[in-house]
């Protein structure tokens, strides 16, 4: 069973099941380490290329590096990134905190 499920969540990455969440059309996705220079390390990750803007958006992120693509040999295949943020702005958007009483 765990197998299964394992699979599943391969297969359902690679299909591109996510959709863009606001503001990650402008997450920018290169193979140029030269865009990359002088920028702060956010993480890393392996998607699709929408699954890939969504979590360097979501992590405060603005620029992605792709180091290795999948099925097509381009990010449209999906791939494996180290997430950078090079603008200097957490997009993220702060989580409202109730006052402790």
């Amino acid at each position: 069973m765990r197998i299964k499920a394992v699979s599943f969540l391969f297969v359902a990455t690679l299909t591109g099941c996510a959709s863009a969440i606001p503001g990650s059309e402008d997450v920018l996705i290169t193979k140029n380490a030269k865009d990359v220079k002088g920028c702060k390390l956010v993480g890393t990750t392996y998607s699709t290329k929408t699954g890939i803007r969504n979590v360097t958006l979501l992590n405060g992120g603005d620029t992605a590096l792709l180091t290795s693509s999948w099925l097509t040999g381009t990010i449209d295949g999906g791939g494996s990134v180290v997430m950078y943020n090079c603008h200097g702005t957490d997009t993220r958007q702060p989580v409202p905190v109730a006052p402790v009483k």
